[in-house]
């Protein structure tokens, strides 16, 4: 179960980054982590502190809850609809989990 959260918050991670157009160098260096930490995250095999999730979310300009859960907060949804259905269509797919 852990692994599949952290697996999920990894894909949404690399996602976003990939719809911002950000290169994994990029984020890295904005949130002030290593290249090889960003992609162990993203390839959901480390976990990531608190702080780092949020230097991350303010970086992919969505919340901390969306990269933990894949769920908007009502009151700050800060997200195109057509970025959320296209990471909903991709995570789905990779997961399997479709509705």
């Amino acid at each position: 179960m852990a692994n599949d959260f952290k697996e999920a918050m990894g894909m949404r991670v690399k996602l976003l980054r990939n719809i911002r157009g950000y290169s994994r160098e990029e984020v890295a260096f904005q949130a002030s982590i290593s290249v090889k930490f960003l992609y162990e995250v993203e390839k959901g095999k480390i976990g990531i502190s608190a702080e780092k999730l949020v230097k991350l979310a303010k970086i992919l300009n969505v919340s901390c809850d969306y990269l933990l859960t894949g769920t908007v907060p009502k009151i700050a949804n800060i997200m195109e609809q057509h970025e959320l259905e296209y990471i909903e269509k991709i995570t789905c797919n990779a997961n399997e989990k479709c509705k």
